[in-house]
């Protein structure tokens, strides 16, 4: 499993440096190592939330704060550099707020509803669904962790890219945008193909 997002990983590089390099005029050195340093800073953001999915109420709290005033910080950078939400990110304390309300309480309480028996690190009872509402939910919840994790991608890489290549340049927002919606497809589906073998060679369907 961590061979195949390790992959999966060097290819959202790839790509994003790709469309990085094609849609600002830079040369694909350049967009490969602003992939590159965007993807670390976004990936290791991406374990720290997984963190706050799967911990006890004391990490979340230990965790979802300092991170809240991080992305506070990176937010105020990208409107800066683009002109984008520059009032909201001036507020620092409402988007402080914003952003703890979606690493302390959104988070962990939509991934509780992606895995049945899911009770932060403990699964109770045989992994499974009871029924088809309960595969329903998580779908709905999985849904929602996938939208927040787009755009916190978009506004972590937005920080490194916008940093080097633009100066209130509008235009970027959307390349950017491209970027993360294109690779957010590929992992999806990959993760998709990954998810649904292992439940057919596992046997995870819904249990009575």
């Amino acid at each position: 499993m961590c061979i195949f997002y390790g992959v999966a990983l060097i290819a959202i590089i790839l790509i994003e440096a790709l469309i990085l390099s094609k849609r600002e005029q830079i040369s694909y050195r350049e967009s490969l190592m602003l992939s590159l340093y965007a993807n670390v800073l976004s990936t290791s953001i991406g374990l720290v939330i997984f963190l706050i999915y799967s911990s006890t109420i004391y990490i979340i709290i230990l965790l979802g704060i300092p991170i809240s005033f991080s992305f506070a910080k990176m937010l105020k950078s990208f409107s800066a550099n683009t002109g984008v939400l520059a009032d909201l990110s001036r507020k620092t304390g409402l988007v402080v707020f914003i952003f703890a309300v979606v690493f302390v309480f959104v988070v962990p309480i939509t991934g509780v509803f992606t895995i049945s028996g899911h009770s932060y690190l403990n699964i109770r009872g045989q992994a499974g669904f009871s029924n088809a509402q309960e595969i329903i939910i998580a779908i709905l919840a999985a849904f929602v962790l996938v939208i927040i994790g787009f755009f916190l991608s978009i506004i972590s890489e937005g920080f490194i890219i916008t940093r080097q290549i633009s100066k209130r340049r509008k235009e970027i927002v959307s390349t950017i945008f491209v970027m993360n919606l294109i690779s957010y497809t590929v992992l999806m589906l990959a993760s998709t193909f990954f998810i649904w073998r292992t439940i057919l060679e596992k046997g995870w369907f819904w249990h009575r």
